[in-house]
């Protein structure tokens, strides 16, 4: 008896969190965190969890930047593209918006930066491993 509460315990807190492992297509009205998703594993169907990693660095950056999120993630995206056409380097969204949020600081909110100069300058400076 003991054992088989165990086990049920055991099976209960290993179950992954339903937020996470939901997952959800992704249309042309989807919000700009889905289609970033989307783009970086090359598919519509996307999960949850990581739809919430891109929203949560947009979240970040809005303050940060004159442009708008939809505007920033279009960025971070071109800048990606432009890595790999320009340098070879290969990198996900997810990881450049990553770069251009570290990139400005905390107080960045009140500078009004570009986010586009930002990820120029990124794009600039990263070079191959």
């Amino acid at each position: 008896m003991r054992a088989s509460i165990l086990v049920s315990v055991l099976a209960i807190a290993l179950l992954p969190d339903q937020s996470l492992a939901q997952r959800v297509r992704v249309t042309g009205s989807s919000p700009s965190e889905a289609k970033l998703a989307a783009i970086d594993e090359a598919t519509t169907v996307v999960s949850v969890g990581l739809i919430r990693q891109y929203a949560s660095l947009l979240n970040r950056l809005d303050p940060k930047c004159k442009e708008d999120r939809t505007l920033v993630g279009d960025i971070a995206a071109k800048g990606v593209e432009l890595l790999r056409e320009e340098k070879g380097v290969r990198t996900s969204i997810l990881k450049f918006l990553q770069a251009m949020d570290d990139s400005i600081p905390e107080e960045g909110a009140s500078l009004n930066l570009s986010c586009a100069e930002v990820a120029a300058a990124l794009v600039v400076m990263i070079d191959r491993p």
